[in-house]
């Protein structure tokens, strides 16, 4: 499913682009040599949009901002063909600060991410609120903290317990999201794999 998600209660004004404030951030990437050893392949490299309207000095303002984004599947080899059971995805979205308020993508980038990105072949995904803490890693050279969210994933004939871990770096001006999903039972061979890949991000 194609990411391209805009905040259904926007409008823009009828004044035009004038009141438009758009931003992207710098490009990710991923490096090469990790996706090797993790087993993991790109499956997409793409940008997509997010917006929001806000209010300054009495006028409406939309707030355009351009999103990259880098998906990572593992697969695994079945009778019937190989079957994806592991995703990672890493999106970076810019920092945008007007004179009045910052305006923060970073919960719905990670909310997208959830619904879209992660699917791999679940129709439905559940994750809890309840986050605790498992580890730290250095992406960009800044150690950050990943939560770990338990879950369960439902496809068509089955459900599975899933780990949700998501963490979030900062690059100069933009924020970085960084989530990996893998089913319970892949254990912490797979959830090292998610760390390596988190610091993988270039």
């Amino acid at each position: 499913m194609e990411l391209d998600t805009e905040d259904d209660s926007d409008t823009e004004p009828e004044s035009s682009r004038e009141n438009v404030i758009s931003a992207e951030p710098t490009p990710i990437a991923i490096d090469g040599a990790t996706l090797e050893e993790t087993d993991y392949e790109k499956t997409r490299d793409i940008i997509f949009e997010l917006t929001q309207t806000i209010s300054m000095k009495d006028e409406s303002y939309i707030i355009e901002a351009s999103n990259h984004l880098i998906e990572c599947v593992r697969t695994i080899d079945r009778i019937d063909g190989e079957q994806p059971v592991a995703a990672f995805t890493a999106v970076g979205t810019p920092e945008i600060e007007t004179v009045s308020q910052k305006v923060d993508f970073a919960e719905r980038v990670t909310n997208e991410v959830i619904e879209n990105s992660l699917q791999i072949g679940y129709e439905t995904i559940e994750i809890e609120d309840q986050a605790s803490t498992t580890h730290s890693v250095v992406p960009f050279e800044n150690e950050v903290t990943v939560y770990q969210y338990p879950g369960v994933a439902e496809a068509s004939d089955y459900k599975v317990d899933v780990h949700l871990h998501v963490a979030r770096a900062v690059r100069e001006t933009d924020y970085i999201t960084l989530v990996g999903l893998y089913p319970y039972f892949l254990g912490d061979d797979e959830q090292d794999r998610i760390f390596d890949l988190m610091e993988a991000i270039e």
